[in-house]
């Protein structure tokens, strides 16, 4: 988090007065005790800190120690995350049973709060709390090559791509992408993914961006994808404010290359380490990392290195009419199976022009089988 946790109590509390503003004196007071009740602000303030610490330490991907941050920050969100733990083991929840394990927790271990409280608490934690959780079942993570990264951030013109693709093609249903981006008011710190049904059980991809801008420490981004036959060109112009707008152009083009049927991902390493909780008995951590682009990334690297690091007079064919360049990469979506009904996303590599043949990369890729 980028603010100070006094100061996320504060602005919390402002939204609490705007929320009872209106009602009477007796309301007013009934909903403060209960927030009184509710929150210990040094005990959170003290494990604030020490997941801050833990971020600074690099030992794990920054959602795992948010995932643990969520976790400790109010004593409800604990119990809710471990009643749907109990319910659900392994399992992504869903918005509806997320509110429903929720106020029944709520109802159970706080009923002397003010439904007001209850409600805002709701509010306030429901996209955190589902985000966290349901990355936790899968602890995936990825890491894009820092040169691919920069590439795929730039190159957000996706044609005619139906919208179909983000809820088909995704290889997990939750997952993190470990790479960090400024545009704007945005300095974004990691992105979480988060495939889940809405309250009215519609399909959302949930984009929960983790954010070290002044005003604000997150944004959270739903994108629709029971769509009919809506391009994510269409999602784009037409679904987000302009203020979120080109952050979610660059975020998709992230998430589509992810899409793709000849995407570049290995392994990493997986976190087997244990760590000791206050119970004080070990648990396994077990989050898995892999690379993105890696192939991708050295291409762009080689071009750097040869034709803008080293002066133009240098190059090979100083007489050509044309400077050698990279041929921009691009999506592109085919209809493949029986009937045409199978949508596969592939990514056209970038090539050399006017470059050294040995340096261009090239991929096998299987044909699709009809």
């Amino acid at each position: 988090m980028s603010i100070s946790m006094e100061e996320y109590y504060a602005r919390s509390t402002a939204k609490m007065f705007n929320i009872i503003e209106n009602e009477d004196e007796k309301t007013q007071h009934d909903f403060f005790v209960s927030m009184r009740q509710l929150v210990n602000l040094p005990e959170i303030i003290e494990s604030d800190q020490k997941y801050r610490r833990l971020d600074e330490d690099k030992k794990y991907p920054l959602i795992y120690n948010y995932y643990n941050w969520i976790k400790r920050l109010f004593p409800i969100n604990s119990k809710v995350m471990d009643k749907m733990t109990e319910l659900f083991p392994e399992q992504m929840v869903n918005t509806n049973d997320f509110k429903k394990i929720y106020y029944e927790t709520m109802e159970k271990e706080y009923p002397f709060l003010h439904h007001k409280c209850i409600d805002f608490f709701y509010g306030e934690s429901k996209q955190q709390v589902l985000m966290t959780h349901n990355w936790n079942v899968y602890k995936q993570v990825y890491q894009f090559d820092e040169n691919c990264f920069e590439y795929l951030l730039n190159n957000t013109t996706y044609g005619k791509i139906p919208v179909d693709v983000l809820s088909k093609n995704l290889p997990f249903k939750a997952f993190a992408i470990n790479n960090s981006f400024e545009i704007g008011e945005f300095k974004v710190t990691q992105i979480v993914i988060n495939k889940i049904l809405d309250d009215f059980d519609k399909e959302i991809l949930g984009v929960y961006i983790l954010n070290e801008a002044p005003d604000y420490d997150y944004a959270f981004v739903n994108i629709p994808l029971e769509e009919g036959n809506k391009t994510i060109e269409d999602i784009i112009d037409y679904e987000f404010a302009p203020n979120i707008k080109e952050v979610m152009r660059k975020i998709v083009s992230l998430l589509l290359y992810l899409c793709t049927s000849n995407k570049e991902v290995r392994y990493i390493e997986k976190k087997n380490g244990y760590e000791k909780n206050k119970e004080k008995y070990r648990k396994r951590v077990g989050i898995k990392c892999e690379e993105v682009g890696y192939i991708l990334g050295n291409t762009i690297r080689q071009y750097k290195t040869k034709y803008i690091t080293n002066d133009y007079a240098k190059a090979k064919e100083p007489s050509s009419s044309k400077r050698p360049h990279l041929r921009a990469g691009h999506f592109h979506h085919y209809w493949t199976g029986n009937g045409r009904t199978n949508l596969t996303v592939k990514f056209v590599d970038s090539v050399f022009v006017h470059g050294s043949p040995e340096k261009v990369v090239l991929h096998k890729v299987k044909k699709e089988k009809e």
